[in-house]
């Protein structure tokens, strides 16, 4: 379906259509805040100078990981986001 115009009528799911990428807003040059839904920025991304790696780090500045390009940056930092949501303990409460 990617990459094909919709056709009118059509239904399309939520993940053929939106991608994390879509939160990053860029604010100075080649830093960028994750936004989510609320409006509330939940990552920070930092392209480091001296390496041209990204630093990926949460909203309260721990730090992520590094990666090589902006999409795994975006997908890592999301993945945190999302896995926040999920309830702790182990699975099916035992």
């Amino acid at each position: 379906m990617r990459g094909r115009p919709l056709e009118f009528g059509s239904t399309v799911r939520r993940d053929e259509t939106w991608h994390p990428i879509l939160a990053a807003r860029e604010g100075p040059p080649w830093t960028f805040t994750m936004v989510n839904p609320q409006g509330k920025d939940y990552g920070l991304i930092t392209m480091r100078r001296d390496s041209r790696d990204y630093m990926v780090q949460n909203r309260i500045g721990i730090l992520l990981g590094y990666t090589r390009t902006l999409l795994d940056a975006v997908d890592l930092i999301h993945r945190h986001y999302v896995l926040a949501h999920a309830p702790r303990g182990p699975v099916n409460g035992k």
